[in-house]
């Protein structure tokens, strides 16, 4: 069977997947905003005024900062690999595949792309939100990109999606060693690991979500986060590959 065509039937078990849905749960985060602006709720601050894509970014930085989509997205990839590997499903699917390495990469590509999809359809939700209810409000521009939607917002969005990347690489390497329990369970340990360390200086830095609230706050220069950046995408295909090798020579019962 065709790696591609096993890309497809990994997509569409994800997108079957009950956990997956979860997701659209913090596709509210825009609208509850966007309402509450419209409505000059008391419970929103907001300062100066910004356009379609500049809205969108804010409500996805909010958004990571709160470590929900890295505990989702650690939910998704543990039900996709090690749940298989403990129910003795994917024994079936190596009937019918007969390469392992075409298995593991489709699971991985497939969740990777699952992360772009959510992004892409956060920011379409924040464009429609942004149109219907700020837009014609002193906040709003009116404009999807005005200028001030800069470098720097691209950076943010791309890091706190390597983070959620990471997460997915960290548990799918768990479960490869550990009952789907006891990876996922590691594996929200560790988002959880990453929150906390925001909050020590110098070890901070090593958290991609550190890294781009320095950018918020101009306190480091756009090249030096794509270095960094460029270390993290090593550090990705490192546990990518390393991941592969040990899931050609588990045990598959």
């Amino acid at each position: 069977m065709k790696l591609s065509r096993v890309y497809r039937l990994e997509m569409l078990k994800l997108i079957k997947m009950k956990m997956t849905w979860v997701l659209f749960i913090c596709l509210m985060l825009p609208v509850y905003y966007g309402i509450s602006i419209a409505l000059n709720g008391s419970n929103v601050v907001v300062r100066g005024y910004f356009d379609a894509l500049m809205f969108a970014s804010i409500n996805w930085n909010m958004l990571m900062m709160t470590g929900v989509c890295e505990v989702i997205f650690g939910l998704i990839a543990a039900r996709l690999l090690s749940y298989e590997l403990e129910r003795g499903q994917l024994r079936g699917i190596l009937l019918h595949v007969c390469d392992r390495r075409k298995i593991y990469i489709a699971k991985t590509a497939a969740l990777f792309s699952l992360v772009a999809l959510f992004l892409l359809a956060f920011y379409l939700i924040c464009l429609a939100v942004y149109y219907i209810f700020i837009a014609d409000t002193p906040l709003g521009s009116g404009e999807l990109y005005s200028g001030i939607f800069s470098l720097s917002d691209i950076l943010m969005n791309g890091i706190y999606m390597i983070q959620i990347i990471i997460v997915i690489c960290v548990v799918l390497l768990l479960g490869l060693y550990f009952k789907a329990f006891i990876s996922l369970m590691m594996g929200i340990g560790f988002v959880t690991l990453l929150q906390v360390l925001l909050h020590f200086p110098g070890i901070s830095l090593i958290v991609p979500g550190k890294l781009a609230l320095m950018l918020a706050h101009s306190q480091i220069d756009d090249q030096s986060v794509m270095g960094i950046a460029g270390v993290w995408i090593l550090v990705v295909c490192f546990f990518v590959v390393f991941s592969l090798f040990r899931f050609e020579r588990i045990d598959v019962k």
